[in-house]
């Protein structure tokens, strides 16, 4: 993974791997000159500000502040999430929550089939999910690309359940 910066409700955020191999998540900017961590390393549990050397742990925590010496880092304190790994994917929460991440049916299971999809749209999530489930024009907007407006009709069976269709 690296150092990574991430968008989350349009605040950027560093996530990062510890040497130890624990993902972490902060603000992305170091309180010092604001200076993105992205731009930084990881050096063994906390990531380093490329600017001065500034190293934050993982919960955002100020460790160490190179050019006063150590053990003089000052009391400061990043905002940071907490992050949960589950079924190879990086959930963020804020910090202190016990909840566990959703789980995705039938991941990896036998019969099944799992994909990853990443792309950056210029759309609300709410259009995406519409166009991705919107099917019928895709016969026409993607002529030929994987449907065929000539293919043979395909028979479903709706069954419902508790909690859905």
């Amino acid at each position: 993974m690296g150092v990574r910066r991430v968008v989350i409700a349009d605040f950027p955020w560093v996530l990062f791997r510890t040497a130890s191999g624990q993902a972490r998540l902060v603000i992305d900017r170091c309180a010092h000159r604001h200076v993105p961590l992205s731009a930084g390393q990881v050096c063994g549990e906390s990531i380093e500000c490329r600017y001065h050397g500034w190293r934050y742990a993982g919960d955002g925590q100020l460790v160490a502040v190179p050019a006063l010496g150590a053990g003089a880092a000052p009391d400061c304190k990043l905002d940071a999430m907490q992050v949960t790994e589950a079924q190879g994917f990086i959930w963020a929460t804020q910090l202190n929550t016990s909840s566990l991440p959703p789980q995705f049916v039938h991941f990896n299971e036998a019969g099944w089939t799992s994909f990853v999809m990443e792309s950056t749209f210029p759309a609300s999530v709410e259009a995406c999910l519409e166009n991705f489930l919107d099917c019928p024009p895709a016969t026409f907007v993607h002529r030929y690309w994987f449907r065929s407006p000539t293919a043979s009709p395909v028979q479903a069976e709706v069954r419902h359940l508790p909690d859905g269709a």
